[in-house]
């Protein structure tokens, strides 16, 4: 069998997760079929992210922002990174670093994603073996991010990736996108993806998402976003919850649909959970595509302290368990403490002795 053969097979098989038409897509790469390199990219970069259904628009509060929505990495007020690792088989998987740094009025941030098919034997005319391969697809992404005037408020960024599939070639493209407060438990999210010329026919998958994020309380988050795929016209909509019971955990779950037909089987729905200690954080995320796949995605955070002159550059909408510091106290815990001052202040003096 040749490479380009055996790449092809591989992705229908293992890259699936983003569903039936993805796969075909990508295989489109190896087979001519298709029309976009870097379908991986697609994938959430992160495990938070996927057990809120991707979701994430609104959200990109972390590293991951470079991939998801640049405009979000305005949010950072100190040095943070992400890597993550999601299995999709044996042999196969998904891995991705980012980090993200405020400098001066600007925060940057970098990225790297790589697609694993694992090893394949190597064999003569004959069949008999002559060594073993490795196939990987590659891209890295930068971005810059910078606040809004204040009539608008918030961040906006510009992202540029470039793929590279082995048994493809190159894409290149740029994202652009914006992340707005609204109030102070509200922010809107917008991003266009992924948009560039085609080479040889072939182009990075590119998208358009817009959204919405609701935290009415330090302990609760509520988000959901609609967009549109430009390589293969699909609609897609998401939406995630996530909820810290205790001051160092997290839940989450979400449901992500793609006007595609999907695999037989539970697919769409999204669960994970996540830990805080200090600067630092673990989340995990489980993710059913049918009868093709399961992927289980982890992922480790770090987050130092305030950038000078960042410290009073937190989001208008913080993140829900916050890596870096302490998370926000529950919403009834501070208005019980808000109540408590107010009658202190209202209890009346003793009266004075004559």
């Amino acid at each position: 069998m040749i490479r380009a053969e055996w790449m092809g097979l591989m992705t229908v098989a293992l890259l699936a997760p983003r569903s039936v038409g993805a796969a075909v897509a990508t295989q489109g790469t190896a087979t001519g079929a298709g029309s976009a390199r870097g379908e991986f990219l697609t994938l959430a970069t992160g495990a938070r992210a996927a057990g809120m259904g991707e979701a994430f628009t609104a959200v990109a509060d972390d590293a991951t922002a470079v991939t998801v929505n640049p405009g979000g990495l305005g949010q950072q007020k100190s040095v943070g990174a992400v890597a993550m690792y999601d299995v999709l088989g044996p042999g196969a998987a998904v891995e991705f670093l980012a980090a993200a740094w405020p400098v001066g009025p600007v925060t940057a941030g970098l990225g790297v994603a790589m697609l694993q098919f694992g090893s394949y034997d190597l064999r003569d005319a004959t069949g008999a073996k002559t060594g073993t391969d490795a196939v990987s697809d590659l891209a890295a992404i930068g971005a810059v991010a910078i606040a809004n005037p204040a009539v608008i408020s918030g961040w906006s960024g510009c992202a540029v990736a470039g793929a590279r599939e082995a048994a493809g070639g190159m894409a290149l493209g740029v994202s652009v996108g914006s992340l707005i407060p609204v109030g102070t438990d509200l922010a809107l999210g917008v991003t266009a993806a992924r948009l560039g010329p085609k080479s040889g026919g072939f182009g990075l998958p590119a998208e358009l998402r817009a959204g919405a994020a609701w935290r009415p309380s330090g302990i609760f988050r509520l988000s959901g976003e609609g967009g549109f795929t430009l390589a293969d016209h699909q609609p897609l909509v998401a939406v995630g919850v996530e909820i810290a019971p205790v001051r160092v955990a997290l839940v989450r779950a979400g449901y992500r649909w793609i006007g595609r037909a999907a695999p037989p089987g539970l697919t769409g729905l999204t669960a994970g959970a996540g830990v805080r200690l200090g600067s630092f954080g673990l989340d995990y995320a489980y993710q059913p595509f049918g009868e093709l796949a399961t992927t289980h995605r982890i992922s480790i955070l770090y987050a130092g302290p305030p950038a000078a002159g960042r410290a009073d550059n937190a989001p208008a909408v913080p993140p829900a368990g916050t890596v870096a510091g302490d998370p926000e106290k529950p919403a009834i815990k501070q208005k019980a403490k808000s109540k408590a001052r107010k009658k202190k202040v209202a209890a009346p003096s003793p009266p004075a002795e004559e």
